[in-house]
C-alpha cells in the first residue's frame, strides 16, 4: 500500500532527525526546539524562479524530489546561498509568492506542511513526524519560525471559525483540540483571540464607500463571539463602547 506521507529521495533521507535521548520533550512542537536550535539560517529560502513549472522538467533544472504528503510533492534545489522550493499538486505548481520571503517564508512553510500532514485530526504519527523533521532540517527552520508557524496555524483556524459570525460548540471543541496539539499556552490563546476580535471590529468599519454603516446588532454579534472565545467582559465592554461610538448618529 502506497504511503500517504513519505520521503522521496536519498538526499531527503539525509535530513532525517531522530530523538537524541529518551528524555527529549514528549510533544512534537516542544521537541522541535531541541532539534533546531539555530537562531538564523545559513542560506536564503525562496520559491522557484522558474516561470513555467512542470514536474517532468524539474530534474533537468537540478530539482530533487524531497517528500510526498497526500497528493502534494515537494521538490527542492540547492545552491551555495539559496534553497529553492517547488510544491506540486496533481501536476500543478502552487503559487508560493504570497508566502513572503526569508524567515516569513520558512514559518509559512512549517504551517502549510502541518496543515497538509494533519488534515482535520491535528495529530502527527511517527512517519509524519519523520517527514516534517526532515523538511524543517533541510530548510534550517529556527525556533522563532516554529513559534510563528504555530501562531499562524491557530490564527487561520480562528479566522475561519469567525467567518460566518457564529462560533458553535463543535468549533469551540476543535479550537481546544488544536490548541492542545500545537502546545500553545493559555496566554498565547488569549492574545490571538483578542487580536482576532479586534480585527473583526475593525472590519465592520472597512466597508466600500456608499455601503451601509455597521449596526448595533452587528457589533453585539462580534461581542458574543468574543465571549465564546473566552475573553473577559472588561475587554469586550471597552471594544463594544468604542465601536458603537463610531456609528454615525442619524
Amino acid at each position: 500500500m502506497e504511503q500517504r506521507v513519505c520521503l522521496l529521495s536519498d538526499r531527503a533521507r539525509e535530513f532525517v532527525v531522530a530523538p537524541k535521548t529518551e528524555s527529549e520533550p514528549k510533544g512534537f512542537w516542544s521537541g522541535l526546539t531541541s532539534f533546531f536550535g539555530k537562531e538564523k539560517a545559513t542560506f536564503d529560502v525562496r520559491p522557484s524562479p522558474l516561470e513555467s513549472i512542470f514536474e517532468k522538467v524539474l530534474g533537468d533544472e537540478q530539482y530533487v524530489p524531497f517528500c510526498k504528503i497526500g497528493d502534494v510533492k515537494m521538490h527542492v534545489k540547492e545552491e551555495e546561498n539559496s534553497r529553492y522550493l517547488v510544491v506540486m499538486e496533481n501536476g500543478q505548481a502552487w503559487d508560493l509568492s504570497e508566502w513572503g520571503e526569508g524567515s516569513e517564508f520558512r514559518a509559512r512553510l512549517v504551517a502549510e506542511t502541518y496543515f497538509m500532514v494533519t488534515k482535520d485530526d491535528f495529530r502527527i504519527d511517527d512517519d509524519e513526524s519523520t517527514v516534517l523533521r526532515a523538511i524543517f532540517a533541510f530548510f534550517e527552520i529556527t525556533p522563532k519560525e516554529i513559534a510563528n508557524a504555530k501562531e499562524y496555524v491557530y490564527w487561520s483556524l480562528v479566522e475561519s471559525t469567525m467567518e460566518d459570525g457564529i462560533i458553535t460548540d463543535e468549533e469551540q471543541e476543535t479550537m481546544s483540540r488544536i490548541m492542545a496539539a500545537l502546545e500553545l499556552t493559555e496566554g498565547d490563546r488569549l492574545e490571538l483571540h483578542r487580536k482576532a476580535v479586534d480585527v473583526r471590529f475593525s472590519e465592520l468599519f472597512e466597508r466600500p464607500e456608499g455601503a451601509s454603516q455597521p449596526t448595533s446588532d452587528e457589533i453585539d454579534a462580534v461581542a458574543q463571539m468574543a465571549r465564546r472565545l473566552g475573553l473577559d467582559e472588561e475587554f469586550i465592554r471597552v471594544r463594544v463602547e468604542d465601536a458603537k461610538s463610531r456609528i454615525p448618529i442619524p
